[in-house]
Formats: C-alpha cells, structure tokens, sequence
C-alpha cells in the first residue's frame, strides 16, 4: 500500500540519487530475481508482512519499519536534481520474448507529464 512510510521511503531514494521500482509481492520469485539481477537492485524496502515473502530474493531485504528506526534526522529534505535525464524508476514489463524488460522512466519524462497535466487542465 501507499504508507506514509512509502513516501518517506520515494524521498529518501531520490534524495540519495538512486532509482526505484515497485514490485507486485505476487509477483513469481523467479521473475523477481530476473528484475533484480537486470535493475542491479541493491535493496529491497518492503513491510514487515512482506518480509517474509522476498527471503529467496539474490538481494538485501530491510523492512520499512527497521529501515526508519535505523535512519539518522536529517536536515530539511532537498533532492537535487543536476540533470532532468537522470534515472527516476524503472517499471518492469512483460517484454515480447516474456522475460522481463525493464523500462527507465526519467525525471524529464515527469516533468514533460506534469507540464501536459497542467496545460490540459487550464
């Protein structure tokens, strides 16, 4: 679901520079460890109930809750963007071959949807 913990997660990512992608908890392990393997994943954010869920995973698993109560206050948040072509999420597909394929979404791309958004509704 979409936690405030989640939130605090998305800023915490994009105020370290790196990408995110969601992942489907029913989504097949073995299809989880394609995505990882492809993304180069790091780490794996997830609930405390889901835990459990991604052991099998080729990849360090941290539940939010931990996550949090380990992380330091910082000062007042400021995600610092050089460069608009930066990498913001990856969104894995099916892919035509059916293995998965990973899709690189930028903060451009954002911007240019947020842009749309608002000349559509003025």
């Amino acid at each position: 679901g979409r936690s405030i913990e989640f939130i605090v997660c998305l800023l915490g990512v994009l105020r370290s520079n790196a990408l995110y992608m969601v992942i489907d908890r029913d989504t097949p392990t073995t299809r989880l460890d394609e995505m990882v393997l492809t993304s180069k994943a790091k780490l794996l954010i997830c609930t405390q109930e889901d835990n459990k869920s991604f052991e099998k995973i080729e990849c360090n698993v941290i539940d939010i809750k931990t996550l949090l109560s380990k992380s330091k206050t910082l000062s007042p948040l400021t995600i610092l963007v050089t460069n608009s072509l930066f990498p913001l999420n990856i969104v894995f597909t099916s892919g035509s071959q059916g293995a998965a394929k990973g899709v690189v979404t930028t903060h451009q791309n954002i911007i240019n949807r947020v842009r749309w958004l608002s000349k559509l509704i003025s």
